[in-house]
């Protein structure tokens, strides 16, 4: 299982780089604020639940991969608030439901990579994603 303890670290590391391991359970609500993570990737493990909301106080966050793994959330658009994220990787969960239209012209504003193929979403991306 991915440590609870690991928050106490984000305050120190710029990457976290945890693919391949075979991590299963949740990923803990342990990410403080004050965190200098740049790069979080949990690719290819078999961790489930939610994408943990304590992510929203990742505000340096350029690149979050989440894929291959088995969440079960709805698209976590909350995660359009983290000012520097220009990676996300959501691929082969099971992530479900409609993607709803951005809230505001400001989520997402660097992004340059969004991938969300294998998953169970129930409609369209819509473009006010990619386009301002």
């Amino acid at each position: 299982m991915v440590p609870k303890c690991l928050g106490n670290l984000c305050d120190k590391l710029p990457v976290l780089k945890l693919q391949a391991n075979n991590f299963h359970g949740i990923i803990p609500e342990t990410f403080v604020n004050r965190t200098n993570l740049r790069m979080i990737d949990f690719d290819n493990n078999s961790l489930q639940g939610r994408v943990p909301k304590s992510l929203a106080n990742c505000v340096k966050l350029k690149f979050l991969n989440h894929g291959d793994s088995q969440i079960t959330d709805v698209f976590p658009s909350w995660l359009g608030t983290l000012p520097e994220v220009e990676v996300l990787i959501l691929k082969f969960n099971n992530f479900h439901g409609e993607i709803e239209e951005p809230q505001t012209a400001f989520e997402f504003p660097k992004h340059r990579i969004i991938d969300l193929s294998h998953n169970r979403f129930t409609s369209n991306l819509p473009s006010k994603h990619f386009y301002r």
